[in-house]
């Protein structure tokens, strides 16, 4: 299947106009709804899916149409009734080949369910989620003053057996303070801690490729970084690629983004804290022990699936 690649579109994205404390911008974001409408025509094009909209078709250009692999590679067919269309005859004395099948009008939802199956983006996504080339805050001079993420975790990950410590002593640290701001970075803290453990799990596990010329090495690592810095999906799908198993749950990773883009917006209540997500816009509440406990379990199921693919390799 050909996939929808953003890399070859030139599409608008926005920076918020909303800044947070000290006129923190909190990035770019880009409504993918308003790209595929915008580009419906120019993406079915590039995808190479035809939609005679309104058409009356011969029986081998209806044919074509229905045989297309998003056809037939999903149920849109009977979803759709677009095996049900109206004909007529141009000759009834002949062969059932003389007829003319209508094609249906334009259709929005039949168009997004295409999309969909070609994994065109939809919504909107904000700093944290868009590709590292669309968003705001990318690091411009990475390349040229640091090593990529992928050589620093091969060189210092993070330790599995002093991880569940790790996150009890700032849990401990987090009980004992009464600064609020300070219980904030503690609990930022311990989510990119995190998300770090993640990271050292994936580039610890990645098989060695030993043919590969220098040029080529170079080219992989800096594809595998690339990963490393994208959004959540990107990297769960190298996690996937490296495990050929989903990534454990990881449901601090909406209030670890809004920590860290605006410190101060996310208030603590009595035993939680109330943030704002960035995705929705909408207001969560997360429960500070629980919080603790779902890390050192993303722990416990990391360990697991590191255990068994290191027993089957």
């Amino acid at each position: 299947m050909s996939k929808f690649n953003y890399n070859e579109w030139d599409f608008e994205h926005y920076t918020h106009e909303d800044v947070g404390s000290d006129d923190f911008i909190y990035g770019n974001y880009t409504n993918w709804d308003e790209f595929r409408c915008a580009e419906e025509d120019n993406i079915l094009v590039s995808l190479e899916v035809k939609l005679p909209w309104g058409e009356k078709l011969s029986f081998h250009e209806y044919n074509d149409i229905i045989n297309q692999e998003v056809f037939v590679q999903t149920s849109l067919l009977e979803e759709f009734n677009l095996n049900d269309l109206e004909y007529e005859c141009i000759d009834p004395s002949k062969s059932i080949l003389n007829i003319l099948i209508k094609f249906p009008m334009h259709n929005e939802e039949l168009v997004a369910a295409i999309f969909d199956y070609y994994e065109v983006p939809s919504g909107t996504d904000y700093e944290q989620d868009l590709p590292s080339e669309l968003q705001y805050w990318k690091d411009d001079y990475h390349d040229e003053y640091y090593e990529n993420e992928y050589v620093t975790y091969l060189k210092y990950p993070v330790k599995f057996e002093t991880f569940v410590s790790t996150i009890k002593s700032i849990k401990a640290k987090f009980e004992l303070n009464t600064d609020e701001l300070t219980k904030k970075s503690l609990i930022l803290s311990s989510c990119i801690i995190s998300e770090s453990l993640l990271k050292s799990a994936i580039v610890c596990n990645i098989p060695e490729e030993k043919e590969l010329s220098n040029f080529a090495k170079k080219k992989l690592d800096k594809e595998i970084d690339k990963q490393l810095r994208g959004n959540v999906n990107v990297r769960n799908e190298l996690f996937k690629d490296v495990f050929n198993v989903k990534t454990p749950k990881q449901q601090w990773i909406d209030l670890r983004n809004a920590l860290a883009h605006d410190i101060e917006c996310p208030k603590l209540k009595i035993n939680c804290i109330e943030y704002t997500n960035l995705k929705n816009n909408e207001i969560e509440i997360l429960e500070i022990n629980g919080l603790f406990d779902q890390q050192i379990l993303f722990y416990k199921e990391l360990k697991e699936i590191i255990d068994n693919h290191e027993s089957t390799n």
